[in-house]
């Protein structure tokens, strides 16, 4: 009778084991779907776009366009090589008539299209954010996934309507001297279109605040919540159980 007793003892152990490790791999797997998106999410880069708006750049004459409203939306996402320089754009749904293989077009050529998707996406209401420059010109675009941007200005202040602009097209991050940056300053080209009184320059112009354009935008982390509460709800019932099986264990081995 003790020999049975003895090994019924031992199976229920071994069962108690068995149960005690599939539990074990259960919480761990459920642990690891919750810290994996965060990691993830943590590596993914964003980036921003100011405007940086003058007549007569770089000249003595230079004079900051304040009061102008910008538009901008992205029209094709960027596939990032390891170092985060593009390797390919992916012509959004939206714009996806105006598909295209945007790496090998010329100046010319994006000018072009600049002009044509400008168009449709003021028709279409397709814009997603929209800025007005301050006094130094600038306005800044911030938290811009990778990818080929549409910048139009949609409105002109009494004093800049003399000055035209077309719609432009400029990448996130920028590789102009082949090393990514994901602060991308933009320097819209402005031609003159008539007699109106230009802006006066300002000689002590205040630089808006939220613009910063020498530092890249900080990576963002998607919001969690939902999965995140009921993935840790099952990672604590598990370790429940758990503590549950080991104090069965230590009193059936006590007994």
């Amino acid at each position: 009778m003790a020999d049975t007793h003895h090994v019924q003892r031992g199976i229920a152990v071994r069962r108690n084991d068995m149960l005690f490790a599939f539990v074990a791999a259960i919480c761990a797997m459920v642990f690891a779907s919750v810290i994996a998106p965060v990691h993830t999410a943590q590596a993914a880069t964003v980036g921003s776009i100011t405007i940086d708006a003058q007549w007569n750049r770089d000249t003595a004459d230079q004079s900051a366009l304040a009061g102008d409203t910008y538009a901008i939306v992205r029209i094709a996402s960027a596939e990032l090589d390891g170092d985060g320089t593009v390797r390919s754009f992916h012509t959004v749904s939206a714009f996806e008539r105006f598909d295209e293989d945007w790496t090998t077009l010329t100046s010319s050529e994006l000018n072009a299209a600049a002009k044509q998707i400008g168009t449709y996406a003021t028709e279409h209401q397709l814009y997603s954010a929209t800025g007005v420059t301050d006094a130094t010109g600038r306005t800044t675009f911030f938290d811009l996934d990778a990818g080929l941007y549409l910048i139009s200005r949609t409105n002109a202040a009494e004093s800049n309507q003399r000055y035209g602009c077309d719609p432009f097209l400029i990448s996130v991050p920028e590789t102009g001297d082949g090393t990514p940056t994901f602060a991308v300053t933009a320097e819209p080209k402005f031609s003159d279109n008539g007699t109106v009184t230009p802006p006066t320059p300002n000689p002590n112009p205040e630089p808006n605040k939220p613009s910063n354009p020498t530092q890249p935008s900080r990576p963002t982390v998607p919001a969690n919540t939902g999965a995140a509460v009921g993935a840790l709800a099952l990672f604590c019932i598990g370790m429940a159980v758990a503590s549950v099986i080991i104090f069965d264990l230590k009193r059936r081995r006590s007994n």
